[in-house]
């Protein structure tokens, strides 16, 4: 193990926090590859500069430019890649991607550890809780290959694995793609037009509802030769929709035709990817063992990756469990997501002898925004002044300083440690994107930055708590008997937190505490991972900690978030029930921007 390179797809970086932590047994920098699991609680408020001026570099200003950035970004016919936004990196004949390291030895076994459990190997419907490394997302992926892969170094660049060629046709709504000839199946049976056409048709009838809504933009599939498919989109340019199109695994047709799609199962599914299920023991664990005559083995975008032989995948219930799995040599890496852990659980023999390497890695892509998230679809949480409240109540610095030992930094975007994260006031072109909506609007948006309640971490946290009550009475509440009740109905304020692990009620106690000081009486409850799935799905919860994967190119997800189209589905991530015409136009403005600039614009303004 020691000194190979990692087994994860193209494109798997972690996203995360300013500050992630990261243990594993041996060396070498493999695991900071591996997951692209991401943590955050906050994140760096500073301009990541880096990722700026790479970005930058893909966009051309200026009217004259523009016309030849649009056909760059439309691409020669027969392009082994695709540009989503400004121009490829990488010419056709590229060896290999930069940053892998193309010799890296093949070879030994990596044990990784999954969170809670599973009970299903199909990874594309609702039903069921669907086992690692067979889920429908490029980093939750061993066994199935894509039309094409991302680069890890440049935002909005596809390059073709499945895909010999990428065409862009009619203007930007058609897409036409030749396929290789030689990709196969595990089973030996050629990979043909017939598998892609199948996938996107039985995906748009009988996904996951988050893959129904990602595809919402596809009109039509059709196949134009045994290895020739065109896609014909709703609208031109629908670059959320081709990411979709291009990074879904595709399925064997003749496979799933014989087997029930919409029914869970734990036989080992047919893929065509670099690994295959080797094991299998429901809930506890699932193997994956490299397939040494994977077909793309030898791809610009394969080569230096897929270098275990064997991959393995412990599942634990408990994080101080898996804890000691890791010190006692049962896994061999860990990606540390609760701080108190980091601070003081890593102090053992092991590690003093060297057997184990930890290491803190500063991340600059966008990072999981994770929080406690309202159901504004309840009358009670529907008012804007109860929520921002609730929010002053919410004594972040305390909890920063005293809980998490100062290992976040706090952010106050949806899309933190990032360019696409807003700064300051609104920049002219923000508010050009605002000011139509001048009136649906709170009007502190336009004279100010928007910034989240701060107080000095220390102490009681009065003042905010003052303005806490105060936003209540003018919701239309008051304190009797030290409680909160509706003015006009006597009726109490209660609340309940949803945690899905014991270790989130720290955080919340800190929160339930000051909310108590308000008189709000508050439950905090803690419920399994099947308890909890169900739950969201019904929408049958006051509040809940949740989480937002952000990518430095947002897709579909922004919808499945953030829409009106997705608040009343109860099987959406829309868990929150956001549901504003503002809202769904800025998402449309960010899918459709059509260079970096506009992009960057639009989610700053969201």
């Amino acid at each position: 193990m020691q000194g190979a390179a990692v087994p994860g797809r193209p494109g798997g970086v972690t996203d995360g926090a300013a500050r992630l932590g990261f243990a594993w047994q041996g060396s070498g920098l493999w695991p900071a590859l591996l997951c692209a699991l991401a943590l955050v609680c906050a994140a760096s408020p500073t301009r990541a500069e880096g990722e700026r001026a790479a970005a930058a570099g893909l966009v051309e200003r200026g009217a004259a430019v523009q016309e030849k950035a649009d056909a760059a970004e439309l691409g020669a016919r027969g392009g082994h890649g695709l540009a989503l936004l400004g121009r490829l990196k990488y010419p056709a004949e590229f060896p290999h991607f930069d940053y892998v390291h193309p010799a890296a030895p093949k070879g030994g076994r990596v044990r990784v550890p999954g969170f809670g459990t599973f009970d299903s190997l199909n990874g594309f419907i609702l039903k069921g809780r669907p086992a690692a490394g067979v889920r429908y997302l490029s980093s939750q992926n061993y066994i199935y290959d894509s039309l094409a892969v991302a680069s890890a170094d440049e935002p909005g660049s596809r390059y073709g694995l499945l895909a010999r060629t990428l065409e862009r046709t009619e203007g930007g709504r058609g897409l036409r793609v030749e396929l290789r000839p030689e990709a196969r199946w595990h089973d030996g049976r050629p990979l043909t037009a017939d598998d892609v056409v199948f996938t996107f048709r039985i995906l748009k009838a009988k996904a996951t509802p988050v893959l129904r809504v990602a595809l919402a933009g596809l009109e039509s599939v059709e196949r134009r030769g045994p290895h020739e498919v065109e896609f014909r989109l709703a609208r031109p340019r629908d670059r959320a929709t081709l990411e979709t199109l291009l990074g879904l695994p595709i399925l064997p047709r003749h496979y799933w035709e014989e087997r029930d799609f919409e029914k869970t199962t734990l036989d080992p599914p047919l893929g065509s990817g670099p690994y295959r299920v080797s094991a299998v023991d429901p809930g506890r664990s699932i193997h994956f063992a490299r397939v040494e005559d994977y077909w793309a083995k030898d791809l610009p975008v394969n080569v230096g990756q897929h270098n275990f032989d064997e991959i393995e995948v412990e599942y634990f219930l408990d994080t101080d469990v898996r804890l000691e799995a890791l010190k006692g040599g049962a896994i061999d890496y860990v990606l540390e997501t609760v701080s108190k852990t980091w601070a003081r659980g890593y102090d053992f023999p092991a590690r003093d002898r060297g057997d184990f390497e930890l290491e803190v890695v500063r991340l600059t892509s966008p990072a999981t925004v994770r929080a406690l998230l309202f159901n504004t679809r309840l009358p009670k949480l529907a008012d804007r002044r109860v929520r921002k409240a609730l929010v002053y109540a919410f004594d972040r610095e305390w909890k920063n300083r005293v809980q998490t030992h100062e290992l976040y930094e706090l952010g106050n975007s949806y899309f933190p440690s990032s360019e696409l994260a807003h700064e300051g006031a609104p920049t002219d072109a923000e508010l050009e994107l605002l000011a139509p909506f001048r009136e649906q609007l709170p009007k502190e948006l336009f004279e100010g930055p928007f910034e989240n309640p701060a107080s000095s971490g220390f102490g009681p946290n009065r003042d905010n708590l003052r303005v806490a009550l105060q936003l209540l009475s003018d919701a239309g509440y008051e304190i009797r008997d030290e409680r909160l009740v509706d003015r006009e109905t006597g009726e109490p304020f209660t609340l309940e937190l949803l945690l899905d692990s014991s270790a989130r009620t720290r955080m919340s106690l800190l929160f339930a505490q000051a909310l108590e000081r308000l008189g709000i009486e508050t439950r905090m409850r803690v419920v399994e991972t099947a308890q909890l799935v169900n739950k969201r799905r019904s929408l049958d919860f006051e509040m809940l900690y949740g989480y937002y994967v952000m990518r430095s190119l947002p897709g579909r997800e922004l919808a499945s978030y953030f829409s009106s189209q997705s608040a009343e589905n109860q099987n959406s991530r829309n868990y929150a029930g956001i549901s504003d015409p503002v809202v769904d136009h800025l998402i449309e403005r960010a899918l459709r921007a059509p260079d970096y600039d506009s992009l960057v614009t639009a989610a700053r303004a969201l």
